[in-house]
């Protein structure tokens, strides 16, 4: 164990710039990247202020940064940078981050050619984020989860799970599938907001029964929401009960000033451009869509869409980009 920790301390130094003051770990290189995703697996630097000073190709493995037993709970600011052409398999959580805490922090990151996939909670940014990400990007990758089970699992292209907040962050050119749970941007907001964020590519659930697939989210439970958010690509679901173009089922929530654009492809009991369902303590307001079928595949109470509204869908999504 001493051994072990010892070769620890002596990679680290090896791969991280000496500027260490006040918990700040300089980062620019692969190998300094993995030295410090096995610090943080390890319990060390959790809360660390990290700095991206360079562009980054993976050449090897990476393990994700951070676990349900040691969760990301500091800074880590890409400063523009962009890293590329990771492989990542996590057990639980997977993703650059496996899971960030309520005090973690990425913001300014590219992440281009990502191949992840996990056995619940797989997003290429983050497995689960309860924490905040903002001014993040995400290119040309994949994201699935190999988990059979129908509950349980989520998968997107920024996150698998959020609890915490996303904004101003987009995912472009991505394809994202799960047996359950399957979200362009989210596979599951729960308490958590996204914002101002946007999605091009394709989102599938492989599974027959009600797991929900959507173009922005999977699913919105409880408390959680979306607001000022666009989608645009495809939505594949044969098999699912619940599909839509923005979220798969709103259980809950709200989701504001959102559209999709694209095609959702499912013969679902319940799917919509919108929502495929939507319970009623959700909130529905100001979405727009193509009208090409129903906005909602079945929906209570409070939904209220504003169906394709008075603008144009071109003319819509120009003014979300603007603000």
């Amino acid at each position: 164990m001493l051994l072990k920790t010892a070769l620890l301390v002596v990679l680290l130094l090896s791969v991280f710039s000496p500027a260490r003051a006040e918990n700040i770990v300089l980062i620019g290189s692969c190998e300094g990247l993995i030295a410090f995703a096995q610090a943080v697996g390890a319990g060390d630097m959790t809360d660390a202020r990290v700095l991206l000073t360079a562009d980054i190709e993976i050449t090897r493995p990476l393990a994700p940064i951070g676990d349900a037993a040691h969760p990301f709970a500091g800074t880590f600011d890409g400063q523009g940078h962009t890293v590329s052409g990771g492989v990542i398999v996590g057990a639980e959580t997977a993703g650059l981050f496996g899971d960030i805490a309520p005090e973690g922090t990425v913001r300014a990151l590219t992440l281009e050619g990502f191949s992840v996939s996990g056995a619940a909670y797989a997003g290429v940014l983050a497995g689960r984020c309860a924490g905040l990400i903002e001014d993040c990007a995400v290119t040309n990758s994949r994201v699935s989860v190999f988990s059979t089970e129908p509950w349980g699992t989520a998968a997107g292209s920024l996150c698998g799970s959020l609890s915490g907040t996303a904004r101003h962050c987009a995912a472009t050119d991505c394809a994202v599938s799960s047996p359950a749970r399957a979200g362009g941007l989210a596979g599951q907001i729960a308490s958590g907001t996204m914002e101002n964020c946007l999605f091009t590519g394709a989102a599938s659930c492989l599974r027959p029964g009600d797991a929900p697939c959507g173009g922005l989210a999977g699913a919105i439970l409880y408390d959680g929401g979306l607001k000022s958010c666009l989608g645009g690509g495809t939505v594949s679901a044969p098999f699912a009960e619940y599909v839509g173009g923005i979220t798969g089922a709103t259980f809950g929530g709200t989701i504001e000033n959102c559209a999709f654009s694209g095609a959702v492809e499912s013969s679902a009991k319940y799917a919509g451009e919108i929502t495929g369902w939507c319970a009623d303590r959700a909130q529905i307001a100001a979405c727009r869509y193509d009208g090409a079928s129903e906005a909602i595949g079945r929906g209570e109470g409070s939904c209220r869409p504003l169906a394709q509204g008075a603008l144009a869908m071109n003319a819509f999504i120009q003014l979300i980009m603007t603000q």
